[in-house]
């Protein structure tokens, strides 16, 4: 049939009726097909997951904007620094009072040893 229709008009113009009635009827096939109903159906899922994926990330955005909103108000952070710069004073404190008590001890432990080495010395005389 090719040969025909490269001599004869006819015989192409009713090839190409012929091969477009073929991709019509194999689209036809396809969309209202199994196969088609299930893309369809995928589709339609897929465009529902979409709206409720945009619907989630919007609620989450406005949610995160309002929480960013309620610190500041709230002047969370500032009380946060100030706790921390207390929390760092108070433990400077506490490392302080234990060195001084710790050298206290140290010194107390030296009288000891001095006491006892001349406690020992009029021992001997």
């Amino acid at each position: 049939m090719a040969e025909k229709a490269s001599t004869d008009g006819r015989v192409l113009a009713d090839l190409y009726r012929m091969q477009a009635e073929y991709v019509a009827r194999a689209t036809r096939e396809r969309r209202d097909g199994a196969e088609g109903k299930k893309l369809q159906e995928a589709s339609s899922l897929l465009q529902r997951n979409m709206e409720r994926v945009n619907s989630s990330l919007t609620m989450a955005t406005e949610a995160a904007e309002a929480m960013s909103t309620r610190i500041r108000q709230s002047e969370l952070l500032e009380k946060a620094a100030h706790l921390e710069t207390t929390a760092k004073e108070a433990g400077a404190r506490l490392a302080s009072r234990w060195e001084r008590e710790r050298a206290a001890r140290e010194r107390e432990r030296e009288q000891r040893e001095r006491d006892a080495g001349e406690r020992a010395r009029e021992q001997r005389r």
